[in-house]
Order: C-alpha cells, then sequence, then structure tokens
C-alpha cells in the first residue's frame, strides 16, 4: 500500500471548510436560510464544534478518495485542471443524485437542492484539483 500524505488529505478537508463559509456566507447564504426557512439563530444553534469537527473528518475521507484516484493517473495527467474535472464528475455521479434524493423526500425546495448541489460539485472539484499538487 502507498504511504498516504495526510498533508494533502488536512488541505482537502479544509476545502469543503473555506467554500462552505464563502457559499453559504455571502453568496447564497441568504438564499440558503429562506429557503430552509431558517433565521440566523437557528443557523447558530447547535453544538458548532462537533458539527465541524464532524464535517472535517468526512472531508478527510472523500480527501482519501479523491488523492488516490488523482493517485492512478499517469504522472501527466495528475494535472489541476484533470484532477479538477474528476472531482467534479465524481460529485456529479455520486454526491449529487444522493443529494437530490434525500432532499426530495426530506421535501427541500429545489433552491436548497441546487445551492447544496452546486457547492458540492464545486467542493470536490477543487478537491481533486488540490489533490493533484500533492503528487
Amino acid at each position: 500500500m502507498e504511504n498516504i500524505n495526510f498533508l494533502a488529505l488536512i488541505a482537502g478537508a479544509v476545502v469543503p471548510m473555506v467554500i462552505g463559509f464563502i457559499w453559504y456566507g455571502p453568496i447564497f447564504g441568504k438564499a440558503w436560510q429562506n429557503s430552509l426557512g431558517m433565521s440566523d439563530e437557528d443557523v447558530q444553534s447547535g453544538n458548532m464544534p462537533v458539527i465541524f469537527g464532524i464535517s472535517f473528518l468526512v472531508a478527510m475521507v472523500f480527501s482519501y478518495y479523491l488523492y488516490r484516484y488523482v493517485g492512478y493517473h499517469p504522472e501527466e495527467e495528475q494535472t489541476f485542471t484533470h484532477s479538477a474535472f474528476h472531482g467534479a464528475q465524481i460529485a456529479l455521479m455520486t454526491a449529487v443524485p444522493v443529494l437530490i434524493s434525500n432532499s426530495l423526500f426530506e421535501k427541500k425546495n429545489w433552491t436548497n437542492i441546487l445551492i447544496n448541489a452546486s457547492y458540492w460539485t464545486l467542493t470536490f472539484a477543487i478537491i481533486g484539483g488540490v489533490m493533484s499538487l500533492f503528487y
């Protein structure tokens, strides 16, 4: 088994946090809150250390997957653009369909679904690209 570059996994796991801060903040924050009927207080409620901690661990899991995926490609294909393409492709073929299915059963509206689906597509793409920087 190949050695795992834990710095790559940590870097990949930071990506959803950074993009999420921007995506669910100044870009789509109010639209996302409105799509769920949430107030500012609702957003701030909950155990934030646990929420962010578990989110970071989950991000480490898909960073590992994308790290391994990028590593299976020939060295000349381990570019940011090529790896970002595969990250987006994986999101569109796995994460987004699951998200849509769950959201429909949870009676979420299409604004919410599109905000979340586009976030995860962009996030997986950037993580894929970041993983290429570690090969």
